[in-house]
């Protein structure tokens, strides 16, 4: 069996933004849910390319309940050109999928999902250069 690549995870939410209709007074609750949906696995994208950056890095790299800040707090201080703004996009990253995953007050819009996208590239492309 093969394993799952995480990177699927941001086709997915570029799939789910081409589903939402551009014009905002066509946007359905659905489409609504996609977006958050977009949001959360394009940060995980990201989230699990620091990861296994930093578990190839040490086959034993600890994964506890707080394994997100501290893949931050780990990416941040790897000493690698660019480490720093890496993990503070990813903590910026973090914060948006915190929204579209615990926050139903938060009208998150279809330009959040592009941005999310885009910065999920950032941080992807970032840690591969590392």
């Amino acid at each position: 069996m093969a394993f799952f690549d995480w990177h699927n995870y941001l086709l997915l939410a570029e799939k789910l933004l081409a589903e939402i209709p551009d014009k905002p007074s066509l946007i359905t609750d659905l489409d609504r849910a996609a977006i958050r949906c977009g949001i959360s696995r394009a940060y995980y994208a990201a989230f699990w390319s620091a990861q296994n950056y930093l578990k190839n890095a040490d086959p034993h790299y600890p994964i506890s309940g707080d394994t997100h800040d501290n893949v931050i707090r780990d990416i941040k201080c790897c000493g690698k050109k660019g480490a720093v703004g890496v993990g503070n996009t990813l903590s910026n990253l973090k914060i948006k999928r915190r929204m579209a995953d615990y926050e139903a007050k938060h009208d998150l819009k279809r330009a959040d999902l592009i941005s999310v996208i885009a910065t999920a590239k950032i941080v992807i492309t970032g840690v591969n250069q590392f």
